[in-house]
């Protein structure tokens, strides 16, 4: 008997999953099939009395198969019968609505304006008092609380909320008019008064729950003070005040969860601030506005680490918001007051993420160390030393440090806050340190330069970012940068040392030439290190570049000869690295870092044809220059010179199948034939003239001897 009644239940169990399917099919408009929408499952194993049985014609022996319960049957014809929803019309604008929203508070407009001139007339025609004015007022609110509270108890509430709304503006104004225009109340009654408009205002926006209330009370709230006058009022109490109603209508913003009024709240407290600075405060008085800032930040603050907030209200957004402008407050104070206020936010702040650390706070680590890393900043920023340098040492660590810990614990916050903070001070190091003296602060601020971005590069292969795991090809190629300010650094320390030489421009260019030399055939070597392919790139784009300027330069001067022979020894040198560097790609003795260069082979055969070129061609001329050679031996070694650079080419390209080159050497024979008839025979004499044509005959007859050779085999 158990045994049936289980499975009764599991029939039961499975009937009301079918009819949730078909609910939900129903609801995406598809068509039912009977036959394979409703497939109820293999009934459960019973007794043999209560199977029916059924012969098959077919194979003339008995089948057990389940009939279906009148339940399913029912539910099936249901399903048929029922109709398909029609599809969801558009929403379309409803003008009565809006006029309903809009037309009351139009009105309500209208209404004040109209009673203010019928104020102004009775006033002009001396009927209405000034007492009279004032009790006309306060009755004025008295009425609009009643008609307000009617509206809104009889569903009306756009209507009811607007009276109520003027039922505060109207409020403030009559006090405002008996204290500050007819002197009827004192300043303490006055603020009692609009005090008391205002927690009226408050109360029935959370009895309402209407945030156009809220919005209402806090603009009279902040415009309470200035209304009204008095020397009664010290700064304390202006800023008490301004305080407390802030904590006030954040607090009745969250409790209510309005989004709207909570910001316009955050403005108007510091737009309040702003104006009070600006019509007059004394020196004291600055210290009181930084403790109300400090008071309402940590308001926010506690609110936050504590989760009251929903995130619709309060997002994160603000913290750093409402950090920086407390930031700008605390400007306000003179030293050492402002920097101990910073330090003590930053220490604040440090403490904050690193219990989110420890206590593994996700939602917490990457804001509160964020915005620990800028506070720290501000905080070195605002320390009074006659070394600037200083600052810019302590800024360069607190980013390198950052980055450290965003990349560590993959905090996408800190690692922008701190990219942010290194990458101003890396440019305020490259633009404005330079090294004058080797020993002094400013080497010291590049050597922190340099030691804090290999750090950050350590740290990036360390803890690679989430978004680039198992991918750091863009890590070998950021290497780059810090290639470009190593080289930058070098400069400077060249210029040291050619400061105290006494050489010509050329030969001080010269010398920082061989020093790139030097390290950029260094550099070229960190192919062989896994991460260095693009520095290795690099090098050799720099090194095209330094060849660019070499050829541009002179190597001598008439009036001095004494650096000739060290600056044409500079020039040889970056020729042969350049060859060097050329004959290990095409042996293919470099890493695979050059495997995708390979194809590119002839061209690269061509530039360095070219380079070779146009440097023999300067070196020739210079040389003959300096040592002052005859005429016609210029020309005669000249063009001597042209045809075997050509016959050399011509040799490499056929024997590397390189057929760009074998052109460019075709090409110079044609010029050097062209030179010898056209230009060399006017130049020369003939006795000179008979040696050159000779030895270019001999020379050309054995060169194409030497081609039909190859040609046959």
């Amino acid at each position: 008997m158990q045994e049936e009644i289980k499975a009764l239940i599991k029939r039961v169990s499975d009937l009301e999953k079918e009819v949730t399917l078909l609910k939900h099919q129903l609801a995406h408009h598809t068509r039912i099939d009977q036959t394979t929408i409703i497939k109820p499952k293999e009934a459960p194993r019973m007794k043999p009395e209560t199977v029916k049985e059924s012969v098959t014609p077919d194979k003339g022996k008995m089948e057990h198969t389940p009939q279906p319960s009148p339940d399913i049957i029912t539910i099936k014809r249901q399903v048929e019968q029922t109709p398909t929803p029609a599809p969801t019309p558009k929403k379309e604008v409803n003008i009565e609505k809006l006029l309903g929203i809009w037309l009351p508070r139009v009105f309500m407009f209208v209404l004040i304006l109209g009673v203010l001139w019928g104020l102004k007339l009775g006033i002009d025609q001396g009927w209405i008092s000034l007492a009279a004015r004032i009790v006309m007022g306060y009755a004025a609110t008295a009425i609009l609380y009643y008609l307000g509270m009617r509206y809104v108890k009889q569903s009306k509430k756009m209507l009811g909320l607007t009276l109520l709304g003027g039922l505060i503006a109207l409020g403030i104004l009559t006090t405002f008019a008996a204290h500050h225009l007819y002197g009827f109340f004192n300043f303490a009654l006055a603020f009692l008064i609009g005090v008391a408009y205002i927690v009226l205002g408050l109360y029935l926006s959370k009895k309402t729950r209407s945030e156009t209330l809220t919005i209402f009370s806090a603009i009279a709230g902040f415009l309470l003070p200035f209304l009204l006058e008095g020397d009664e009022a010290s700064a304390i109490q202006f800023f008490a005040y301004i305080t407390l109603l802030f904590v006030s209508l954040f607090y009745m913003s969250l409790n209510q969860k309005h989004k709207i009024s909570f910001y316009i709240t955050f403005l108007l407290f510091h737009l309040t601030l702003l104006f009070y600075s600006v019509i007059g405060m004394s020196f004291n008085d600055k210290h009181i506005l930084v403790i109300s800032v400090l008071v309402q930040h940590l308001c926010l603050l506690i609110f936050y680490l504590d989760r009251r907030v929903s995130k619709q209200v309060f997002t994160e957004t603000l913290i750093y918001t409402n950090t920086v402008f407390t930031v700008f407050w605390i400007q306000l104070l003179d030293q050492p007051f402002d920097t101990m206020t910073y330090g003590m936010i930053a220490v604040l702040y440090t403490v904050l993420a690193a219990n989110a650390f420890v206590k593994k706070q996700n939602n917490f680590q990457g804001v509160f160390s964020a915005v620990a890393i800028f506070v720290i900043s501000v905080f070195i920023l605002s320390f009074d030393l006659d070394n600037e340098q200083v600052k810019l040492i302590l800024l360069l660590i607190n980013g390198s440090v950052g980055l450290w810990v965003g990349l560590r614990y993959q905090t996408i916050r800190t690692i922008v806050m701190s990219s942010i903070i290194y990458g101003i001070s890396g440019l305020v190091v490259l633009n404005g340190i330079n090294i004058d003296y080797f020993v002094s602060l400013e080497h010291l601020v590049w050597i922190m330069f340099l030691l804090t971005l290999a750090f950050i590069y350590y740290s990036l292969y360390q803890f690679v970012p989430l978004f680039k795991k198992g991918n750091i090809t863009l890590i070998d190629a950021g290497l780059i940068g810090g290639q470009i300010i190593s080289l930058i650094y070098i400069a400077q320390l060249v210029h040291l040392f050619v400061l105290n030489q006494n050489w010509l421009s050329f030969t001080a260019f010269h010398f920082y030439a061989l020093v790139f030399i030097i390290v950029l055939a260094f550099m070229y070597y960190l192919h062989k290190w896994r991460h260095g392919k693009y520095v290795t790139y690099a090098s050799m784009i720099e090194y095209l570049i330094l060849g660019l300027a070499l050829i541009a330069r002179p190597i001598y001067d008439w009036y001095d000869l004494k650096w000739f022979e060290f600056n044409l020894a500079v020039q040889i040198i970056y020729i042969t690295l350049l060859t060097l560097a050329f004959i290990m790609l095409v042996r293919k003795k470099s890493t695979n870092a050059f495997q995708g260069l390979m194809d590119k082979i002839p061209t690269f055969a061509v530039v360095m044809q070219i380079v070779h070129f146009i440097f023999l061609n300067k070196w020739y001329f210079a040389i003959t220059n300096a040592y002052q050679w005859d005429r016609e031996y210029v020309f005669f070694v000249h063009t001597f010179i042209w045809f075997l650079f050509a016959f050399l080419s011509i040799s490499i390209g056929r024997k590397m199948k390189w057929k760009p080159v074998t052109i460019f050497g075709s090409v110079l024979i044609g010029l050097s034939l062209f030179k010898l008839f056209f230009i060399d025979l006017a130049n020369i004499s003939i006795f000179i003239r008979a040696i050159l044509f000779i030895v270019v005959g001999v020379i050309g007859l054995l060169y194409s001897r030497t081609l039909i050779k190859e040609d046959e085999k």
